[in-house]
């Protein structure tokens, strides 16, 4: 029984921290839920294909200001990344084609990355940049 307001402000505060911990573990397990139905659906080499492109893509800075292509495949027991860079005025390339371990894709898509900054892709990228900049100034 509560005999005081600070006894009253007292239980209010800890059914509010009880009702947080409760909401914390439903999502908690809602997540890990869901984590676990996919798992079970997820193509474990499609997983490690898209976390190769994903790596190098996050290393470069590409995205829809500056596009990259790039295909990762995994061939027995290596992943093979295969990445293609063009100026705007297609006058530039880079091509880089490396294998790699198919336990480790983010140090793929890193490797093949540096390998693209020590090319020149920052160049490429900074043209695409200004380019599409004018572009929209339009």
């Amino acid at each position: 029984m509560v005999r005081s307001h600070s006894q009253l402000l007292e239980a209010i505060e800890y059914m509010a921290e009880q009702l947080e911990v409760n909401i914390n573990k439903v999502m908690f397990n809602h997540i890990s839920l869901n984590d676990r139905m996919l798992k079970k659906i997820e193509d474990k080499h499609s997983r490690i294909e898209v976390e190769a492109e994903r790596s190098l893509s996050e290393h470069i800075d590409s995205g829809c200001r500056f596009p990259v292509g790039a295909y990762a495949s995994v061939k027995s027991d290596s992943l093979i990344l295969k990445v293609g860079v063009y100026s705007m005025d297609g006058k530039k390339s880079i091509l880089i084609e490396e294998n790699g371990a198919i336990d480790n894709p983010f140090e793929l898509g890193k490797k093949i990355g540096n390998e693209l900054k020590s090319q020149g892709v920052s160049e490429i990228a900074s043209n695409w940049r200004e380019k599409l900049e004018e572009w929209n100034k339009q």
